[in-house]
């Protein structure tokens, strides 16, 4: 029997709190997600662009991984100052 000072928490509720290392994981892995594909889509659009410019396809691929590379260096040196709390 349950009272309104104690209500029931439903079944499973307690099965993996928020705080543990199991929900930092998943947030890292989101974070790294998240800044593979920022890092992704600047390296195509920069390519593109240097593409379009009028540089040979093999000038334009360098040219988008560096950008897309410093990108994904950026986002997540930005997401571990952030995580610490500045």
């Amino acid at each position: 029997m349950h009272t309104a000072r104690h209500p029931q928490k439903p079944r499973g509720y307690d099965a993996m709190p928020l705080d543990t290392a199991r929900g930092s994981l998943l947030v890292r892995v989101l974070v790294v997600t998240l800044a593979s594909a920022l890092g992704a889509l600047v390296g195509l659009v920069a390519g593109l662009l240097d593409w379009i410019d009028g540089a040979d396809p093999a000038g334009a691929v360098l040219t988008g991984g560096g950008a897309g590379a410093g990108a994904l260096a950026l986002a997540l040196a930005l997401a571990s100052v952030l995580a610490r709390g500045l």
